[in-house]
C-alpha cells in the first residue's frame, strides 16, 4: 500500500501535461489534415515577404523564404499559390494597388524562375486595403503567399 501512495503523486504530475498523458495512454491526435499541413508549412517557411518603402527588390531573407516555398510546391504538384501584394504608401489608392501588383509580380517571377509553372501562380493586389498594422507601419509593405490544393479536374461533358 505504501508503494501505491508513492507512485500516485508522480502519476498525477505526469498526467497534468499533455506529453505525460500521451506517454501513458498514447497520442489521441489525429494525423494532420491537408489544411493543417499547409498551415504548419507556411508558418515555418515565412511566407510574408517584406519590402522597404517604395521598393521592389527581394533581399536575401526573402529569397531564402521563397526558395523554401518553391521546394515545397515542387514536391506537391497538386497545390497552387496565390501571391498577394500589399502596400502602405501615404499617396493614392491607385498608387498602392499598382505597387502591390508590382511586388506580387516580382515574387511570381522569382517563383517561376525557380521552376513553378505560371498556371499554378495567381497574383492579386490589395494595396493598403488589408494592413497588418493600422498605423502605417512598414510591416504592411509585403507580399503574402497563400498555398492551396487545386481542385480535381472535372471530366469533360459527354457529347
Amino acid at each position: 500500500m505504501r508503494r501505491f501512495w508513492t507512485i500516485l503523486p508522480l502519476l498525477a504530475c505526469t498526467l497534468t501535461t499533455q506529453a505525460g498523458a500521451d506517454m501513458l495512454f498514447g497520442s489521441r491526435k489525429p494525423s494532420p489534415s491537408v489544411e493543417e499541413e499547409e498551415r504548419q508549412f507556411l508558418a515555418r517557411a515565412g511566407t510574408s515577404i517584406r519590402f522597404k518603402v517604395d521598393e521592389l527588390s527581394l533581399n536575401q531573407d526573402a529569397k531564402a523564404s521563397l526558395d523554401r516555398v518553391i521546394i515545397w510546391l515542387k514536391d506537391r504538384p497538386e497545390h497552387s499559390a496565390i501571391v498577394e501584394g500589399h502596400s502602405d504608401d501615404p499617396t493614392t489608392d491607385e498608387f498602392n494597388l499598382a505597387l502591390g501588383e508590382k511586388r506580387a509580380n516580382v515574387v511570381k517571377a522569382f517563383m517561376m524562375a525557380g521552376g513553378i509553372e505560371a498556371s499554378r501562380l495567381r497574383t492579386v493586389s490589395y494595396g493598403r486595403a488589408r494592413p497588418l498594422i493600422k498605423d502605417g507601419s512598414n510591416w504592411n509593405n509585403r507580399v503574402e503567399i497563400l498555398v492551396k490544393q487545386q481542385p480535381e479536374p472535372r471530366p469533360p461533358f459527354p457529347n
